[in-house]
């Protein structure tokens, strides 16, 4: 199968270099086409007014290009003009950190794999929980500091082979995060969840004058609380210690949403078409 790499992180990030060699080891014919930088957090950012620029570091049976764009660039760059052929799946990371929840909308990593969704191509994102700061049942369970992405990038092989076996009819785009010590291999299917971002979260800056500075995320290595009402998300799987698989969707069917929301929606039709004349 032919898979292409890439990440959010660089071309010489850890993650991505450890995922390659997993890939290569169940069969895969790898192109990597990574950004030249850290990319994290650019989300769905990508290059519209000036040229990308790509340059071959690597030949041979599992090429790597490296790119002055972003992840979102990458894909498309790879995927538009060719670099790779045949493409059964797009698999990016391993993430340095986790892509939890609504962090998948900031992340570069899933980012690129909504991308391939877009250009018809099915494809898995996988991110790497930094330390564990969560407490995992079990005795001799410990604070991991550095993560090994071993465990990451064999698992999103097995998953990425699987996929491709599987020929999906539609593209999907899958979320795996993977903990800092997993509890087992076991994969768990998960939905997303969400974080709750409270009004006051983040002081008010009303003095005139003064300049302030914030994380609008929390300070770096700050772990967010775990949500309410977690039970069956991606939160819930890594804080006790399991895989997580997410499906995203680009757009959900309207038969898809809750009842709730059609109704509503149904309710907004209804009010602006009473009276098509006006508009």
């Amino acid at each position: 199968m032919q898979v292409l790499l890439t990440n959010d992180d660089g071309v010489d990030a850890a993650g991505l270099l450890t995922l390659r060699d997993c890939l290569v080891g169940v069969g895969a014919t790898v192109v990597t086409v990574a950004p030249a930088r850290d990319c994290s957090g650019l989300a769905r950012s990508c290059t519209f007014k000036t040229p990308v620029s790509v340059t071959r570091r690597l030949g041979g049976s599992h090429p790597v290009y490296v790119c002055d764009g972003t992840p979102t660039d990458c894909v498309r760059l790879a995927l538009l003009a060719g670099l790779v052929e045949d493409v059964a799946l797009v698999v990016s990371g391993v993430n340095h950190g986790t892509n939890l929840g609504d962090d998948v909308y900031y992340s570069g990593t899933v980012s690129a794999g909504l991308e391939a969704a877009l250009l018809g191509v099915s494809s898995v994102c996988v991110s790497q929980q930094f330390a564990q700061l969560w407490s995992v049942p079990g005795p001799g369970a410990a604070l991991v500091a550095e993560p090994s992405f071993e465990a990451a990038a064999s698992v999103a092989a097995s998953i990425a082979a699987a996929l491709a076996r599987s020929r999906p009819t539609e593209p999907l785009v899958l979320s795996v995060n993977v903990p800092a010590k997993p509890a087992s291999r076991e994969v768990t299917l998960t939905r997303l969840g969400m974080r709750p971002y409270a009004h006051g979260s983040v002081d008010a800056a009303h003095d005139d004058g003064v300049t302030r500075s914030y994380y609008l995320f929390g300070p770096p290595g700050e772990e967010p609380r775990l949500p309410a009402g977690a039970h069956g998300t991606d939160f819930a799987a890594i804080r006790s210690g399991r895989i997580s698989m997410t499906p995203l969707y680009l757009a959900p069917d309207v038969d898809d949403l809750p009842a709730g929301q059609q109704q509503l929606l149904s309710s907004v039709l209804a009010a602006v078409n009473e009276h098509p004349e006006n508009l």
